[in-house]
């Protein structure tokens, strides 16, 4: 979430409910391993892979410093 949020000011985190999916431009998941993966299909509700806040989350992922262990 701190990544979404250094990388997009308009920001909220909420629940989400299956009727909430089609009001959604776009979804995603990430973590350690796999970066920002766009999701294209929740049940019937498709979305766009290369939405533009997507291709952002990437970059700033990408560019965060990896903390040392």
């Amino acid at each position: 979430m701190h990544l979404l949020k250094q990388a997009h000011e308009h920001t909220t985190s909420a629940p989400i409910r299956l009727a909430d999916l089609p009001a959604m431009q776009a979804a995603f998941a990430t973590n350690t391993s796999i970066g920002v993966r766009a999701i294209g299909l929740i049940d019937d509700t498709a979305y766009a892979a290369d939405h533009p806040v997507i291709d952002l989350l990437r970059k700033e992922y990408s560019e965060t410093p990896a903390e040392h262990l």
